[in-house]
């Protein structure tokens, strides 16, 4: 399991997350300052963990993977209901860094019908959109196949 979270906008003010993992409890300091940092709780198998956070106003948490060594692994950004476009705000330098520790071999980009009106017989927006997302992820994750 890791913990992934980036570089602190107030300096000087660290958090912690305190761990619990079978019984053996730990106390980790926030302290890098990186673009992105990783936290790496543990690699063999656990009954149960328990992670209390004290997280400061300005850092921002990406999440936890919880993964095996091997195996397929998805890691799924879920932004329902949207078109996309905020995929693209993501810096390719922060995705870059995300492709570094965890070497994705495939991009996979699912859309449903959130952008299909009746009445609307024109998706070149759309279109201009879903360009845009692909042409930033083939920058931030060269080499890397996409599928839509």
């Amino acid at each position: 399991m890791r913990f992934f979270y980036g570089k602190n906008e107030n300096e000087g003010i660290n958090g912690n997350l305190e761990w619990e993992i079978d019984g053996l409890v730990k106390t980790t300091l926030l302290e890098e300052n990186e673009l992105l940092n990783e936290i790496v709780f543990f690699d063999d198998p656990v009954n149960q963990i328990r992670i209390k956070a004290n997280i400061p106003s300005g850092l921002p948490v990406y999440g936890c993977s919880i993964e095996s060594k091997t195996g397929v692994i998805i890691d799924n950004f879920a932004l329902r209901g949207i078109d996309g476009s905020r995929l693209v705000r993501i810096p390719k330098t922060l995705l870059k860094e995300f492709q570094q520790k965890l070497n994705y071999d495939l991009i996979v980009f699912s859309y449903g019908l959130n952008v299909i009106n009746p009445a609307r017989r024109d998706f070149y927006e759309y279109e201009e959109k879903i360009i845009r997302l692909i042409k930033h992820y083939r920058q931030a994750f060269p080499g890397i196949p996409i599928l839509l």
